[in-house]
């Protein structure tokens, strides 16, 4: 899944995102309700989640809700 077609899903959803780092300090990103997955840069992630209104309760987990 590209960029543009995770961002436009991602502004669909309206509770949480769930964020999961992995090796190559890439992050997958998962939503429920679209049933879909999303690996995105660090730089790419933190721009797409805060540019569309969620904001990072705990910078550990990745875990984003909107506010």
């Amino acid at each position: 899944m590209n960029l543009e077609t995770c961002q436009k899903i991602i502004k669909q959803l309206n509770d949480k995102l769930i964020l999961l780092k992995t090796e190559q300090n890439k992050f997958l990103l998962m939503f429920e309700e679209a049933k879909g997955l999303c690996l995105l840069s660090y730089w790419e992630m933190k721009n797409l989640v805060t540019e569309i209104g969620f904001s990072n309760k705990d910078e550990e987990i990745l875990f984003f809700e909107k506010e």
